[in-house]
């Protein structure tokens, strides 16, 4: 779909007939028609706004910046992380 496209709702159309039994002095038969618009909404296509893209990129970034600068790569880094798991471990003893 392109810019300013919109959605096509398919749609289904149903006609129902019903029958109508009484009369004062016989009994006729009334068939009639009762026109039934079923739609059905299809979500489209999902979209994200250009801001929360570059939120989430930002984020990613920073994140990456401040792992490197702060010295968690390397084997100073797995260090570091073995300290950390041992540190939260020790609060469910």
């Amino acid at each position: 779909m392109g810019v300013g496209d919109q959605a096509v709702k398919p749609t289904v159309s149903l006609t129902l007939t019903m029958e109508k039994v009484e009369s004062s002095a016989e009994t006729e038969n009334v068939a009639r028609e009762i026109p039934v618009l079923i739609e059905q909404s299809s979500p489209g296509p999902a979209s994200y706004s250009v801001a929360s893209v570059a939120a989430v990129i930002l984020a990613g970034s920073i994140a990456h910046l401040l792992l490197t600068w702060g010295g968690f790569t390397g084997q100073k880094g797995w260090d570091k992380l073995m300290i950390v798991e041992d540190w939260i471990a020790s609060f469910f003893r």
